[in-house]
């Protein structure tokens, strides 16, 4: 964006004074404002980022385990049975 701002403030004085064609000035104002719509939309994507960090966390309302275990992992995994076999 700095380069395009460059461009721009040199091309002003050129332009007035006929040194170089009107597109050309024209042509870097509109690469001026892309550059800042493209930082901007950066910054709304930043925004937005952090906006739906936000709504991840999870928050519970006990501390330590908040659920209980009904079938443990090897009844599932290790062994060879026909129905799961519960914890309890």
């Amino acid at each position: 964006m700095a380069n395009a701002e460059t461009n721009v403030m040199r091309d002003i004085p050129e332009a007035e004074a006929h040194a170089i064609p009107q597109s050309q000035l024209d042509t870097d104002t509109q690469s001026l404002r892309g550059a800042k719509a493209a930082v901007e939309a950066a910054q709304a994507a930043v925004e937005q980022a952090e906006l739906n960090l936000g709504y991840t966390r999870v928050v519970s309302l006990v501390d330590g385990i908040a659920g209980i275990t009904l079938c443990r992992w090897a009844t599932w995994w290790g062994r060879q049975r026909s129905s799961p076999r519960f914890h309890r």
